[in-house]
């Protein structure tokens, strides 16, 4: 009997002295980073930041929809944008993607313009036959549309409407109208005004990730998921 628990005691002490043990530490908790987007990105950009925030270890992402004219990496940890920034930055930009403006019109008017002077013409003066439709002063995607068509002043007989949701409803309500979108807003069918003479380079900007400090990670795997997506 005293032989058989001698046994047991020496196999026992063999199982525990063989037995390793490996404490793991507490995952750390995800670094959590404030994006300033302008609400013009949205339909472009919306559900490629929920997949590449999921899909990046480590991270979490607050979406914080803000003007452009009013974006600030004082705000925000990551500005995402169309075209240059609106005020001077020191620090890090990163292109991930195009968007491209896009002439409008309602489906009864049949307009075919030969080149940029076309379209200045159309915005820069009185033109009763047509339903002129624009943005705010200081719209983000009316300042591009003016960059694009070198119009230094609209005329004030067009309608202002305030996104471009609004705009494509009042181009399907409204006879002889003319607008623009970015072309990831149009859903559905509608009337674009061909632009003959220009080539759609043209009409494209650069979607930008601006950041204050050099990116490290999870950021930089985060940025080239939206590289990849877009």
């Amino acid at each position: 009997m005293r032989i058989k628990r001698t046994l047991l005691f020496l196999v026992l002490m063999n199982l525990v002295s063989c037995t390793q043990f490996q404490i793991s530490p507490s995952p750390s908790p995800p670094i959590i980073i404030h994006v300033g987007i302008t609400p013009s990105l949205v339909p472009s950009i919306q559900e490629n930041l929920v997949f590449c925030a999921s899909n990046t270890p480590g991270m979490g992402v607050i979406l914080d929809l803000i003007p452009k004219k009013d974006l600030s990496l004082e705000d925000s940890d990551m500005i995402i944008q169309i075209g240059d920034p609106a005020m001077d930055i020191n620090g890090f930009a990163y292109q991930i993607g195009w968007e491209e403006i896009v002439v409008i019109a309602s489906a009864d008017l049949h307009l075919v313009l030969n080149d940029k002077e076309s379209i200045k013409e159309i915005y820069s003066s009185y033109q009763p036959e047509l339903n002129i439709l624009t943005y705010p002063s200081n719209h983000e995607i009316r300042n591009l549309f003016d960059q694009i068509f070198e119009i230094e002043e609209t005329t004030p007989y067009g309608l202002v409407v305030p996104n471009p949701t609004a705009m494509l409803d009042s181009i399907d309500q409204n006879q002889n109208a003319i607008g623009y979108v970015p072309a990831s807003w149009i859903t559905q069918e509608i009337h674009t005004v061909a632009l003959d003479s220009m080539e759609s380079k043209d009409l494209l900007f650069p979607i930008l990730v601006l950041l204050e400090k050099k990116p490290h990670e999870p950021t930089i795997t985060f940025i080239g998921c939206l590289q990849q997506e877009l």
